[in-house]
């Protein structure tokens, strides 16, 4: 029928495209066709759920300065507590973890009151407030410890030493998070824990001016560091 309509268009007839859509009337109608131009035919646009996200050049940036910002200063103060604790300037861990827990609060107090958004969190306690402050208690109470015990733990170890011991902390998160049901432990993450744990064992090992005393400092300051962790994902 189509080549036959290409062949002897009549009067009135539309030319014969390949964009041809058949239109069927009811009845003993005669089949009907229009054309689709070319620029009217549709297109499928990927929705806004599946489209990749796309970050600019500056966002990119932006992060890099911000991880880099971040590390900078985390440095600076792990090097400035270890300078501080010494027995010639300021060896009181307690006082000093007193300064640090007070500024930390009046300072993100400040900034939550300047800029609620950089908050998301917050959101999501509505409703739920006096549930949330009945968490502060202990999850402020392991944070002082794991600061304390952090602190005098520079009394008797390297920062090398204890900065290679802090590498424990995924593992011991882990084994936290899974003891409570946040995480399931399966073969191929139990063979990453052992190997971790055996990387680690062999970063420590064979420190020079090794002390016990300090060892056990730092190991506390881990297990409350790691359970102020989990505690703040299980709330």
């Amino acid at each position: 029928f189509h080549a036959q309509l290409a062949e002897e268009p009549g009067e009135g007839s539309l030319p014969c495209l390949p964009s041809f859509v058949p239109l069927l009337c009811s009845g003993t109608e005669t089949p009907r066709f229009v054309t689709m131009p070319a620029d009217d035919r549709t297109v499928t646009q990927p929705s806004a759920e599946n489209a990749t996200p796309r970050v600019s050049t500056w966002g990119v940036v932006k992060i890099a300065m911000l991880c880099c910002s971040y590390i900078a200063v985390s440095s600076g103060l792990i090097r400035f507590n270890k300078y501080l604790m010494s027995e010639k300037r300021f060896p009181f861990s307690m006082a000093l973890t007193s300064i640090h827990m007070f500024v930390s609060f009046s300072l993100c107090l400040v900034f939550y009151l300047l800029k609620p958004s950089a908050f998301p969190g917050m959101a999501n306690t509505q409703g739920k407030r006096i549930l949330v402050l009945s968490w502060f208690v202990p999850i402020g109470a392991v944070f002082a410890i794991s600061l304390f015990a952090s602190n005098q733990a520079y009394l008797y170890c390297s920062v090398t030493f204890l900065q290679f011991m802090k590498e424990g902390n995924v593992i011991i998160t882990f084994l936290l998070s899974c003891a409570v049901g946040l995480q399931a432990l399966n073969r191929v993450r139990a063979a990453v824990v052992l190997w971790i744990i055996t990387g680690s064992t062999m970063a420590v090992s064979g420190e020079i001016h090794f002390v016990l005393i300090g060892f056990v400092f730092q190991l506390v300051s881990q297990l409350a560091e790691c359970s102020r962790a989990v505690m703040g994902e299980f709330v």
